[in-house]
């Protein structure tokens, strides 16, 4: 089995994930009737295909959480909420200025959000041995290593079953901008109950009754 990958080394202890998101394909061409930016997003539809990355700048609409009619749209957050994340370290704030520049839309709030929905999809994906799932979601580097550890566990009759509890702690520890792509860092600390099976379903790994 891949060690690196097994649930309790990659899930059960505060997990530091970057996700890599592109801000946008082509930044600052929006017209005043372009719907809102998903600041996870790149409208495939409307970007060649010659121009989409398919590594870091690998990216998916995000669905939106529960009760999103309620919450502002991005661009939506100078407020003190938005004030109180990025004040925690100057650094990022001015990073975020900097995006800012380039996608008037792009709001550290609502990107935190996508990002919890997105990490909680990586887990449940990476259990259920949804490949395609975690394809858009991931570097091809990481891509390979989530692929290698589910087939090993496809080879050995191995199931894995996660239930996501939820997330204690999410927060944007990095920030920076390369050209026309933004890569952000999010450490999350979450709660899970996880086990590993055999072909039996006896356990091998991992506790179906206890929050990790």
């Amino acid at each position: 089995m891949n060690e690196v990958l097994d649930p309790v080394n990659l899930f059960f202890i505060a997990v530091a994930v970057v996700i890599f998101f592109k801000l946008r394909s082509v930044l600052g061409t929006r017209t005043g009737h372009d719907r809102p930016i998903d600041p996870f997003g790149l409208d495939n539809k409307k970007t060649p295909a010659g121009e989409r990355e398919n590594d870091d700048g690998n990216v998916i609409q995000m669905p939106p959480p529960a009760g999103a009619d309620d919450v502002p749209p991005p661009g939506g957050h100078d407020s003190e909420d938005s004030e109180a994340l990025t004040e925690q370290d100057a650094a990022l704030a001015r990073q975020f200025d900097e995006f800012k520049k380039l996608d008037p839309s792009f709001d550290a709030v609502t990107f935190l959000e996508g990002a919890k929905a997105a990490y909680e999809m990586i887990v449940d994906a990476f259990a259920q041995g949804d490949k395609k799932t975690l394809g858009p979601l991931l570097s091809k580097q990481v891509m390979s290593g989530f692929a290698n550890a589910i087939d090993e566990r496809r080879k050995q009759g191995q199931v894995m079953e996660t239930r996501f509890v939820g997330i204690d702690d999410a927060r944007i520890t990095d920030a920076t901008l390369d050209g026309k792509k933004g890569r952000i860092t999010v450490r999350f600390v979450s709660e899970l109950i996880s086990v590993l099976r055999d072909k039996s379903g006896n356990i091998l790994e991992g506790d179906d009754k206890e929050i990790q």
